[in-house]
């Protein structure tokens, strides 16, 4: 079996996640998530940077190519890209977190999601 990268870190990071979760409950905007999250991961103990902070361009012939911005970086070591949506994560949900690895040289991206309000009542009827 594969070793997880910074395992401790990303425990941490996911606990902190359902804290807020359980507190705030579903239904919210992803950008009320995010700042739940910025008071639970300062209340943790762990460093971070959040939007817009972590804005990163990517130049070609010196012109910006393109944008990369994160929700937050954790401890200089993992990417944190937050999301609130009804039909799940896509693959391009995915293909953004791997992206936002890349410019800051992190070992590791977490995509979250955080059930909508949608989301929970279909599931309570299933």
């Amino acid at each position: 079996m594969p070793e997880i990268i910074h395992k401790e870190l990303s425990d941490i990071v996911n606990g902190c996640i359902f804290d807020v979760h359980n507190e705030a409950g579903p239904g919210l905007r992803e950008e009320c998530y995010q700042k739940a999250m910025e008071i639970r991961l300062a209340q943790a103990g762990l460093p971070f940077v959040s939007k817009p902070r972590t804005r990163s361009e990517l130049l070609y012939l010196g012109k910006t190519a393109d944008v990369f911005e994160p929700d937050f970086l954790v401890a200089d070591r993992l990417a944190l890209e937050l999301k609130v949506q009804r039909e799940g994560l896509t693959t391009a949900n995915f293909r953004q977190t791997v992206n936002y690895v890349k410019p800051w040289k992190l070992s590791r991206g977490l995509l979250e999601t955080i059930e909508s309000k949608a989301d929970s009542s279909s599931k309570k009827k299933q």
